[in-house]
């Protein structure tokens, strides 16, 4: 994968956040789609363009969730 268009973030059980991370991801200026696997624990996220892991991860962090590292 192209690190500029694709980015994967490992987070803790999100049974009840799903939605919440991904519209939180999905509000960012520059990504396109984002999947979140509750089984493998990842959200991964395309992007349309680059966007700094930091503003990924404060966006997880804001929506109330936490980021456990980038993959």
């Amino acid at each position: 994968h192209d690190p500029l268009r694709h980015a994967s973030l490992a987070v803790p059980p999100l049974q009840i956040g799903v939605a919440h991370v991904k519209k939180a991801l999905t509000a960012i200026d520059g990504v396109k789609s984002v999947e979140v696997s509750l089984e493998e624990k990842i959200a991964v996220v395309d992007l349309e363009r680059e966007v700094k892991n930091e503003v990924l991860t404060s966006a997880i962090v804001e929506a109330g969730y936490e980021v456990v590292s980038l993959l």
